[in-house]
């Protein structure tokens, strides 16, 4: 991986490249070129294509035989747990709650503060060998572990999760929240000095936004008010939402809509929200709702940001056409953007695969494509000169 903003000054040129992901403008999308070469100086991208002829390099890298591309952004990670659960649930669930491991299963493994530090060098490790530059850490703040991430090279937008409640089970077959509203905004008040630490911190990398944990363990209110704030800050919005079957019945029972309808009911599905998940929505097989199709219409014409990793559901067998409908929904919604999702660990090339094996772009949807907006308070930076370059990955 190369870091531009590393190289305080000087040219450094990526020689011979086998094949660049390279940004067309006539086109409006990524090509491959072969053969070519890679330009930056002083943090911007001056040439990509063959024959580099400008000003004598101060630092050359042999490419021959790799691919350069621009880094990939993972959205939606949890990196201190699930390098430790990897392995453990990934194919495991409760079969009385329809397969899913969240309420039984995950809240068994919770790392110490070694474990946590050793988590995050594993999933670090992991996204830079997949070409990650940019991701999303949904997490439980730890001491020091700003500062691991600043050392990382990575770049990282925090999200501290915080809610009003948690679940439980105690049968194996049914779901119970305890409830506890002034931990959630104790929680949303200790999530803001997280981010304003973040963006503070010398690495220049860190950023935030704001993440009430999941939609069935907040109040309106709590999500509300925290949707509120990260306007309020510019900052964006993540929630876990139709992530389990569980969750859509727990939803629709207390409200009589579906989960992301109910998000779009008091106004925090917006062109800000980043939806975790997004599997069991009203067109899943399972769920026998009577809009099918209404909650991808409302993602796609709130311009809300489905966060979808196919391996998860097809791992947890909550059916293939679950994996194909939220891989779809979101190349759908994300058009012309760099995103990957892979909440399972740090599997992002993994999930890819998964995406590209069970989808292709004649069985999308005709839902309205809307146009790629910054995902994290650092945008991506496209692989066109003139465009100041974010982190390269050369494989």
């Amino acid at each position: 991986m190369i870091d531009a903003a590393d190289e305080s000054s000087g040219v450094t040129l990526v020689q011979g490249a086998r094949w660049v992901v390279a940004w067309d403008p006539d086109s409006s999308g990524h090509v491959y070129r072969t053969g070519a070469d890679v330009v930056f100086a002083d943090g911007v991208l001056t040439h990509v294509g063959p024959g580099y002829a400008g000003p004598p390099p101060d630092r050359t890298i042999d490419a021959a035989g790799c691919l350069v591309m621009p880094g990939l952004v993972d959205i939606h990670t949890h990196l201190f747990s699930e390098p430790m659960n990897k392995g453990m649930w990934d194919e495991v669930g409760s079969q009385r709650l329809y397969n899913t491991s969240l309420y039984e299963y995950l809240p068994i493994l919770r790392p110490d503060a070694e474990g946590t530090r050793a988590a995050y060098g594993v999933a670090l490790a992991e996204l830079a060998l997949s070409g990650v530059t940019t991701v999303c850490d949904l997490a439980l703040p730890s001491e020091g572990w700003l500062d691991f991430l600043g050392a990382s090279g990575l770049r990282v937008c925090i999200a501290p999760m915080f809610r009003s409640g948690r679940w439980l089970t105690r049968n194996g077959h049914s779901v119970e929240y305890a409830w506890d509203e002034a931990a959630g905004y104790h929680g949303l008040a200790q999530a803001l000095t997280e981010i304003e630490a973040a963006q503070a911190h010398p690495s220049g990398r860190l950023s935030g936004m704001l993440c009430p944990a999941q939609v069935d363990t907040c109040t309106a209110e709590l999500l509300r008010d925290a949707h509120d704030e990260a306007v309020r800050r510019d900052l964006r919005f993540h929630t876990h939402a139709a992530q389990s079957l569980s969750e859509f019945h727990e939803i629709t029972r207390r409200t009589g809509k579906t989960p992301i309808e109910w998000l779009d009911d008091f106004g925090v599905l917006t062109e800000r929200t980043i939806v975790g998940h997004g599997i069991f929505l009203d067109d899943h097989p399972w769920t026998h709702w009577h809009s099918p199709g209404a909650d991808m219409r409302r993602l796609a014409e709130r311009g809300a940001w489905p966060s979808a990793a196919p391996r998860s559901p097809i791992a947890r067998r909550s059916s293939p056409a679950a994996a194909s409908r939220s891989t779809i929904s979101a190349a759908t919604s994300r058009r012309g953007s760099t995103w990957a999702s892979a909440p399972m660990s740090t599997r992002t090339t993994c999930s890819m695969r998964c995406a590209s094996s069970r989808t292709s772009p004649g069985s999308w949807p005709r839902i309205p494509a809307i146009p790629a907006r910054r995902m994290c308070s650092t945008p991506p930076r496209w692989a066109a000169p003139g465009r100041a370059g974010a982190p390269t990955s050369v494989d």
